[in-house]
């Protein structure tokens, strides 16, 4: 098999999209069903997974290797950060801190993309291989972190989209136009967080900031961020419409069309 992440093949894992370690911070949780769905400009497709371990979605597309090495050491150094916060506990982050975050929240919003109906990927293969190599986040990302206080499908929600975009003076996107673009929301009990990048040449040029509602991670500007913000998102629409969000400071000279594209997933 060969790896998403390495490109090498090697002997293939079961890898956790959500960690172990999280399970004993929501004890009293017990199954849930699972609904994932699938837009694209030519269907809209639905599956429903019986009743299980509310955080057990596995992939298969990973190795061994990279799992139990740098994917397993980038959860040993996330896991004392993000413990508090998924306690609902206030927490100052540092430079260092936000940039292991934003790390551990990208690699999150790849690996989660094995587990889309039929595979489907908005992230090409030299992005994985680009993280593999770089332990960063990737080009051109830029990463919120939120408050969740709604009940829903708390305490797991994800959304994703890819996103078509052109530089101005382009055509308007079309369906059949390649996806370079992405956004990707999910909230894990009472923390969102919000990725939202392009491979764009050229543009558009964002001014990353933070808001009552939004806390910027990445880039690390080298100043604390402070979670959570003052302003909480209180539903499960809440955190669909914020996936279709361009974000405030995206330059408009910068970016002439955007299609959403593919997929949504629904936990």
């Amino acid at each position: 098999m060969v790896c998403i992440f390495c490109g090498q093949d090697r002997k293939r894992s079961r890898e956790d999209v959500f960690p172990k370690w999280l399970h004993p911070l929501f004890p009293l949780l017990g199954e849930a069903e699972y609904l994932r769905r699938l837009v694209t400009p030519s269907f809209d497709d639905e599956h429903r997974r019986p009743a299980s371990g509310v955080f057990d979605v596995i992939v298969r597309d990973i190795c061994t290797t990279c799992n139990n090495g740098w994917m397993s050491q980038l959860e040993q150094q996330v896991k004392p950060i993000l413990t508090p916060m998924l306690l609902d506990q206030p927490r100052t982050l540092t430079a260092p801190e936000q940039h292991t975050v934003a790390t551990w929240a990208t690699k999150t919003a790849l690996t989660m993309q094995g587990a889309n109906i039929g595979g489907k990927r908005f992230t090409p293969a030299a992005d994985y291989h680009w993280f593999h190599d770089h332990r960063a986040p990737l080009p051109n990302a830029h990463i919120w972190l939120c408050r969740y206080g709604g009940h829903g499908n708390w305490p797991l929600s994800v959304h994703q989209w890819g996103l078509t975009m052109r530089p101005p003076g382009a055509p308007v996107p079309q369906p059949s136009d390649p996806v370079n673009g992405y956004s990707v929301v999910y909230a894990i009990g009472p923390v969102v967080f919000w990725l939202w990048g392009h491979s764009l040449t050229g543009g558009p040029y964002i001014e990353a900031r933070s808001d009552d509602a939004h806390r910027l991670i990445w880039p690390a500007l080298g100043g604390d961020v402070h979670w959570p913000a003052r302003s909480t998102l209180q539903t499960e629409t809440e955190l669909q419409e914020l996936s279709h969000r361009t974000p405030a400071g995206v330059e408009p000279r910068g970016l002439a069309g955007m299609a959403p594209r593919l997929p949504q997933l629904a936990h």
